[in-house]
Parts: C-alpha cells; sequence; structure tokens
C-alpha cells in the first residue's frame, strides 16, 4: 500500500530464495494465497504460469527449475486489471496491486496427497453421523497407495471410523468411503466442537504423507423459508467484513482475523458474510474454532451495476461474455476446493449485486454439482429470468426497518418474501456517507442503535433467515499522501477500536434477551420473576450462568431450561425488594460475557435537575446606553437594545453566556448526487430584529419580548429571567421553510465551560464508560486527543477529535479548537445536563424531562455554541434506517427551560 501504480501495467517484485537441501527428491512448490488481480511467475528467469483473481489460493510447480540447497531468483508480475470482475480497485477507491496474501514454499514427495474433501450428515435422530471422504492422491513412484484416516476429538483421543482406509493406483487416483460415526458432538455456531481428521498416505507399507484438518459435524438444509443447521432453525445475526487495515490496506494478518473473529462474537455476531471475496484460511479457521458462521463469496462485484467511474462500468457487462468464463471459474472453483472442509461455511455467493448472466448460471451449476451439501445464492436475484434455477436462498439488500423492500421485481414486506427463503445480507447500513452529520454530530452513530434494535426484534419474529449489518470494519486507508476508502461503515474502525455501533450491535442481538427491565416488588421473601426471551439457536438457558448484584452483593444463580427461541422467566430468589431497588444481570457462557441488564424493583427512577423554586426576591433593571442590565441574587444578565437578545449572562461571577438565545433550525437539501447530503442551518449572524421590549412582571421576574427574522424566517422570542436564575426561552417559528427538518430548537453562545455533565434516558439500561449514548457522564472539556497521522491511536474513538477520512490528514495546529466525538455528540432525551465554568462556581443546566436534547460546537470565534432542541431527526442516516421525521408546522412553538446558578 502506497506506492502509486496504474492500471494493465505489469509491476514485478523480484527476490532471490533459498531451496532447503532436505526438500531433494520432492517436489517443490510455490503457493500463492492472493495476488491481485493478475501474476505472471518466472523462477530463475523461466516462465512458469499466469494467474487471474486476487484473493484465491494457487500453485506452482518449481520442481524441475529450482536446486535444492541453492538459491533460486522469484519473479513475480502483478497487474492490476481495469477490467478485473471483482472490481478490487474500484471500491477500494485506490489501486490495490500487489502480493496481499502469504506466499508459501512447499515441499511434497514424490507421491502425495492430492486432496480430501469430507461432507457429514446425520442420521434422522440426529446421534449418530456419517462421514464421507472424497479423496485422491498424485503418483510418480508407486503405482499404488492407500490412505488410512483417523478421527481425533479434542482431547486427541481416537474416534472410531468404519470403514477407515481407501486403496488408490495411479490409473484411479481417487476414490471415496462412507465412515460410520457414532455418537459424534455436533458443530454449530454455539457449540463449535471440532474434531481432526488425519490422513496418511502410504506406499510400499511406508507412510510417505500426513495430514491433518480440522472438521466438524453439520448439516445445512433449506427447509421452506427456514435455514436449518443441524435440523435446527437457525437465525443470522451478522455482519458483512471486508480484509482491510489502515497501514497494510486490502490485507490483514493472522492475529487481525482471529482478532476479527473474537469482536464478532463479543458483539453477539454469529454470522459474517465475506463481502466481496474469499477471506483468508486463518479467517475461517478462526470461525470454526469460534463458533461463526460464514458466507463465503466468490470474488465477482458490480458486474454491470453500480462501477461508479465510467472507466469501470463501461467493461463491467462481462456477464454473458464467453472470454471471461474461465475468470469466473477458475477463483470460484480455487475457493470452494480450498473452504469446503470448513463447518463454518454454511452458504456459498456466486457474487454481489450483479447482473445475471450465462456466466453466473454456470457458476451457479459448478457449484451445485461439486457440492450439493451447501445452498447457494446470487445477488441480484431478481436479475434471474423467470423459471431459471440460478440461487437457493433470496439474498435482498436494505429492506426499511420494517421489513418492507421491492428489488428488481421481488418483494419482501416485514421480512417474508413469501414462499421463498430470505436473508438481507446487507440491512442496517452504518452511518458513512452522510459526513457532515458524522464530523457536526457523532450521535448518529449512537442513534443507529434504535434501528438495529427495530430491524433484528422484527426480523427474529418473522420467518426470514436472519440479515447482515453492513459494515463490520470501516474501509479507510491511510495512504502516505491521502486518506481514501469507501467509508467509515463498521462497527469498529480500521484499528479495531469498538465503535458507538459495537455496543449497539451487542445489545440488539443478544441472544439472552431481557423482556421487562421494569418489574413491580414482589412481596418480600418472594422471588423475583424475570421474563426473558431464548434467543439462542441450538443452547439452552441452563447452558448459561447468571451472575446477579443487588445492593452491591453479586450472586450467582442457575438458569432456567428455556429453549432455543422460546420465552419463560427468571426466578431470583426470594429477598426483601423495595420500590427504588436495582438488580444487575448479567448472562455469561463459560467466560464469555454475553449481556447484561439492570432491572429496576417499581418505577425506574428520574433524577431530573435540581429544580428548586427560584429564590424570593426582585430583578432589577437599569438601562444602558445601548441596552438594559438585568440582576439580583447572583445572576447578572445585559440585554442588547437593538437585537433584543443577549450580550452576556453570568452566575457566581462566572461569564455563562455570551450571545443568543437564537432560533436555531436545521433542515436537509436533497440530495446533490448519491448520498451526498448538504443541510440548511439558521445563522445567528444574520438575525434582525424588528420589535423589542422589555418589563418587570409582578412576580419579580423579567420578561424580553423580541421579533424579527434570521435568515428571513420570521421568529418571535420571549425569555424570562428569574431571581433564582431560571430562564425560560419560548420560541415561535411563523413560517415552515422547505426541506425536511433535523433540528428545531435555540442555540446560545457561550464563555468556555470547563466541564459538561448529563444524565439522560437511554436505548439501554446499561452501557460501557467509553460510549457517548451511556445514561450519564461527566468529561473535562478540552484540547481533543491528538492523534498523528497514520499511527495507531491510543485513546478510545470517543476521544478522537479529528476525522482524516472526513476532514483531511492535516489536522489544525490549535488542538483546543477542536471537540471530541463524545463533547460535540448530541445527547437526546435529557433529563439532566449542566455546564460548568472553570473559572468560578457558575454553572449553567438544561432542565427537561426526556424530552429535549442538547450539544455543543465550537462557533467561529472560537467558543462555544450550545443547541438545544425541542424536535430532531437524522433524515439522511437513510438506506432504511429507522428515523423519526417530524413536521415543523407541530412543532414551530417550543420552549426550553435553563438555570444559571
Amino acid at each position: 500500500q502506497g506506492f502509486e501504480i496504474r492500471h494493465d501495467l505489469g509491476y514485478p517484485y523480484k527476490k532471490k530464495i533459498d531451496i532447503p537441501a532436505d526438500f531433494a527428491g520432492r517436489r517443490v512448490l510455490l503457493r500463492f494465497d492472493g495476488v491481485y488481480s493478475y501474476a505472471r511467475v518466472w523462477v530463475n528467469g523461466r516462465f512458469v504460469r499466469d494467474h487471474p483473481g486476487g484473493f484465491t489460493t494457487w500453485e506452482c510447480d518449481i520442481t524441475d527449475l529450482v536446486s535444492p540447497g541453492a538459491t533460486a531468483w522469484l519473479t513475480v508480475e502483478v497487474t492490476d486489471r481495469r477490467d478485473e470482475i471483482s472490481y478490487g480497485s474500484g471500491y477500494a477507491h485506490h489501486l490495490i496491486g500487489g502480493i496481499l496474501r502469504d506466499v508459501w514454499l512447499v515441499a511434497l514427495p514424490p507421491d502425495h496427497i492430492s486432496h480430501v474433501d469430507v461432507e457429514t450428515d446425520w442420521a434422522p435422530s440426529f446421534k449418530d453421523a456419517t462421514l464421507k471422504i472424497a479423496a485422491g492422491a498424485k503418483f510418480q513412484a508407486a503405482e499404488s497407495g492407500r490412505m488410512e484416516f483417523t478421527l481425533l476429538d479434542k482431547d486427541g483421543r481416537r474416534v472410531r471410523l468404519t470403514p477407515s482406509k481407501l486403496d488408490l493406483t495411479a490409473s484411479l487416483p481417487t476414490g471415496e468411503i462412507l465412515c460410520r460415526v457414532k455418537a459424534p458432538l455436533p458443530w454449530d455456531a454455539e457449540h463449535p466442537n471440532l474434531y481432526t481428521l488425519v490422513t496418511r498416505l502410504e506406499t510400499g507399507g511406508k507412510t510417505v504423507q500426513e495430514s491433518r484438518q480440522s472438521i466438524g459435524f453439520r448439516k445445512v438444509e433449506v427447509a421452506g423459508n427456514r435455514l436449518l443447521v443441524n435440523g435446527r432453525p437457525v437465525k443470522l445475526r451478522g455482519a458483512c467484513r471486508h480484509d482491510v487495515h489502515p497501514l497494510l490496506g486490502r490485507r490483514t494478518t493472522r492475529e487481525l482475523d482471529r482478532r476479527d473473529v473474537l469482536l464478532a462474537r463479543e458483539a453477539n455476531i454469529n454470522f459474517i458474510r465475506t463481502s466481496h471475496y474469499p477471506p483468508t484460511r486463518a479467517f475461517l479457521e478462526a470461525c470454526d474454532e469460534f463458533g461463526i458462521y460464514v458466507e463465503e463469496e466468490t470474488a465477482v462485484c458490480f458486474v454491470g451495476t453500480h462501477r461508479q467511474l465510467p472507466e469501470y462500468n463501461t467493461i463491467s457487462f462481462t456477464q454473458d461474455d464467453p472470454s471471461y468464463t474461465e475468470r469466473y471459474l477458475g477463483q470460484l472453483r480455487e475457493m470452494v476446493s480450498r473452504d469446503r472442509n470448513h463447518p463454518c461455511v454454511i452458504i456459498w455467493s456466486i457474487g454481489n449485486e450483479n447482473l445475471y448472466g450465462s456466466n453466473f448460471q454456470r457458476e451457479y451449476d459448478w457449484v451445485k454439482a461439486a457440492d450439493p451439501s451447501r445452498p447457494v445464492m446470487f445477488s441480484y436475484p431478481g436479475k434471474v429470468p423467470p423459471g431459471v434455477r440460478a440461487t437457493d436462498i433470496l439474498s435482498l439488500h436494505y429492506p426499511s426497518f420494517k421489513g418492507d423492500l421491492e428489488q428488481y421485481g421481488l418483494r419482501a414486506a416485514g421480512f417474508s418474501s413469501g414462499a421463498a427463503p430470505v436473508i438481507f445480507d446487507e440491512w442496517a447500513h452504518v452511518p458513512c456517507y452522510n459526513a457532515t452529520t458524522i464530523i457536526e454530530d457523532p450521535n448518529v452513530r449512537n442513534y443507529w442503535g434504535e434501528s438495529l434494535k427495530a430491524f433484528w426484534d422484527s426480523a427474529f419474529e418473522s420467518d426470514a433467515m436472519g440479515g447482515a449489518i453492513w459494515g463490520m470494519i470501516d474501509d479507510v486507508f491511510m495512504l502516505p499522501g491521502s486518506c481514501v476508502g469507501y467509508g467509515e461503515w463498521g462497527i469498529i474502525d480500521g484499528w479495531r477500536r469498538r465503535k458507538p455501533e459495537f455496543w449497539h450491535t451487542k445489545k440488539a442481538f443478544s441472544p439472552a434477551r431481557v423482556i421487562a427491565t421494569s418489574i413491580e416488588p414482589p412481596p418480600s421473601g418472594r422471588p423475583l420473576a424475570v421474563p426473558v426471551h431464548n434467543r439462542f439457536d441450538h443452547t439452552g438457558l441452563d447452558e448459561l450462568t447468571l451472575r446477579w448484584v443487588w445492593r452491591g452483593k453479586p450472586e450467582t444463580a442457575a438458569l432456567p431450561g428455556i429453549p432455543p427461541h422460546a420465552r419463560g422467566e427468571i426466578l431470583l430468589p426470594g429477598r426483601d425488594w423495595k420500590a427504588g431497588d436495582t438488580v444487575l444481570l448479567q448472562f455469561f457462557r463459560g467466560p464469555v460475557f454475553i449481556d447484561e441488564e439492570l432491572i429496576s424493583i417499581g418505577a425506574r427512577p428520574v433524577n431530573g435537575v435540581d429544580s428548586a423554586a427560584g429564590a424570593a426576591g426582585q430583578l432589577a433593571v437599569e438601562n444602558l446606553a445601548d441596552g438594559w442590565r438585568v440582576s439580583g441574587g447572583k445572576v447578572t444578565y445585559v440585554i442588547d437594545r437593538r437585537s433584543g437578545l443577549m450580550r452576556e449572562a453570568r452566575a457566581g461571577g462566572s461569564v455563562l453566556i455570551k450571545g443568543g438565545p437564537y432560533l436555531y433550525l436545521r433542515t436537509l437539501k436533497a440530495p446533490e448526487a448519491w448520498s451526498q447530503y448538504s443541510f440548511l442551518e439558521t445563522d445567528p449572524r444574520t438575525w434582525r430584529a424588528g420589535k423589542v421590549g422589555i418589563e418587570k412582571t409582578g412576580d419579580g421576574k423579567v420578561k424580553v419580548r423580541t421579533e424579527g427574522r434570521i435568515d428571513g424566517l420570521p421568529v418571535r422570542l420571549r425569555y424570562i429571567m428569574e431571581p433564582g436564575g431560571g430562564l425560560t426561552v419560548d420560541f415561535e417559528l411563523e413560517a415552515s421553510p422547505e426541506g425536511r427538518p433535523a433540528g428545531l430548537g435555540i442555540s446560545l453562545d457561550l464563555a468556555n465551560p470547563a466541564w459538561l455533565e448529563w444524565e439522560r434516558k437511554s436505548l439501554w439500561t446499561t452501557y460501557p464508560d467509553w460510549h457517548i449514548g451511556r445514561p450519564a457522564g461527566k468529561i473535562l472539556l478540552g484540547p481533543g486527543a491528538g492523534k498523528p497521522y497514520r499511527r495507531e491511536p491510543a485513546g478510545n474513538w470517543g476521544q478522537d477529535a479529528w476525522n482524516f477520512f472526513l476532514q483531511g490528514i492535516n489536522p489544525p495546529e490549535e488542538r483546543a479548537a477542536l471537540l471530541s466525538n463524545d463533547e460535540r455528540s448530541l445527547k437526546e432525551n435529557i433529563l439532566r445536563l449542566r455546564l460548568g465554568s472553570g473559572a468560578g462556581p457558575g454553572r449553567l443546566s438544561v432542565e427537561a424531562d426526556g424530552d429535549r436534547a442538547a450539544r455543543l460546537k465550537m462557533s467561529p470565534d472560537g467558543g462555544y455554541r450550545l443547541f438545544v432542541l425541542t424536535a430532531w431527526d437524522y433524515p439522511d442516516l437513510d438506506w432504511g434506517n429507522l428515523t423519526r421525521p417530524f413536521k415543523i408546522a407541530d412543532h414551530r412553538r417550543g420552549r426550553v427551560k435553563l438555570r444559571l446558578d
């Protein structure tokens, strides 16, 4: 990554390699795990072979070109083809040509194993199993040989196979046997039981080669609209994953592959789609080990569809071109032959979002003949002509959060497609293309959590197989001179830091779902009944451990045997339960933390802002040359006579407000291009008052009225100041401008607050401390976390104050002018929000009852601007996600309550 190349030009790699002396008498091979996108190989100046396709494993036999104990020159010429059927460089937004994956030097005996393919099945009772082994050998010295198979369990104990031997000859070098296996442990995503199959090839009574591979006893079926694994319906709660790293580019390491699988499991993901190419061998091995279902996709993408630049699109219509057929079939054969023994792979995909054609039909036909044990998918299935069979499962992308979609003649309603089985293997798109909002208000990532919850709650109750979030990891590449990619569409970033969407995924996908989080107290000493939904597919709830904490005392409890997909109750032992108590429930599967919920006994307490009655007394009004000074007790306001707005508000000797209140309105303009959004926002500098008035009321308060226009919109403002520091702002917008509203309320220019704290109603009852959507928090306001470009950041995602992908690779030197993601994200549904001065005891509070939202922004003069919203939405979230549209006409009058003390 970082070397500038051009399409359709060959770029050579050259390396001197040592051929070990003990390779003598053996076949010597070079094994490439992925070279993008067209490679030619020479050894010692002699051409060996070429290979199209960038993400599959292929080999070169170089036995006759090298000498064991000597060195050899290896040359690999790499060409990034413009017409590459995977479109890998196109959607990476830079040319990725190169050796992406490992290269191996392999030695094999003259007589060696060519392949060992396994397929498992179950007896009707799903107790005993069969293991079909199709194997072959290449004979160059011997005329015949025998393969002997041994099956070992996880502890290395031998499992009886009957039969266990296969005799082969040079003239008949392949064969198969069907072995009976007594009561093996099944493999599924919740019980990833693996066995080791040992294969020994003997010739002349001697073992010449031994290989080992992990296998699992797992059967996949499509029955009606359901996907069955080992005879039981499964719900796929998934994500789409790319190989990506900010510095490594379109490649990963074994450590990153394993880490991604563990992060997926932590997020309660049980399914990964390998968009849009086969993954590494190490990734699938980790999915086998830890239990993740995989839809493995061959590298054919956007054929005739979404290749955005003309230079790619005009040459993308290869679906019926016979000159491309071998490209389609070659990499498909390599994918299936390498990965067919992985139990994690439950679906083959023959391409992403393509136009149907004869090359895709040949792919489908070949896979069904080569491996009938798995269903096959094609996207877009609506492009397949009526009466033609080219897919076993409908792959539909981006339904609404209600499960409704019409796509190329196919229709889904409530996540059901009628008679056909369906999976939504792209849905709930993570915020990505709405760059303006992401920079301005990162809370859109927190808001997305409600969308995913709506998706999964509805889909789980439907007959859909499930879905996959787009996507799992941000697709961003930090090149030396620019930061490029498709976008920050992951629940984790490229450094593998958890983003706000990660926790929402863990919670929404939780297979141990607590149904009620507020429960009336039972009589003292009686058990507390907690309703739950077991959303596991193969796990009874009693396989989990419950840890619960009441009044600071942790305890553990056994769980009832609620079967998969069923509802029931957890009974906590009798205690002296009191209204206002809370109980923390934590679910574990072995050492793995599944979920937690904070249960309120009785109504959940609401801790609003301390709204003590205003202090007795009067506010005094003093005439100034250009306005008025209003003072009393600890508060002082200076009002501008011309604008009717505050120039200053003090409390406790500290300046808290430097301007406002201003009417704030944010509306979405029509997208200027595909997924490019912009907004119109009222600018406080355009405020022009037509009428200003001030009066004292009989109860010691002072009322200011001002009428005028902001950005041409007629507005009435009234704010009432109280002796105890209360400040009520009423606004009325007399017109409803065009555009879909995204926010309506007021804004205030602040002095430099030192800290921000809040309590709010939240989607979930618990959050990690780093999450921007946590229900309560206090943060110090100050310089954002500095992170040099192309260096892994030390802090969590919420501490970032600059986005290299969206804002450029050269942040301002003055980091104090930046707010972190945590500081500038909207705090929705607030109960208490306060900002405190660093120069004294003064603080500004927003008083609310869960029906207001507030956020901070740096104002043009380098100070802070506070927005308090009475209505808000994220209309640019798009892609079927949940939004809450509102009409300005229904909210044109609003009230905001503040307090200075």
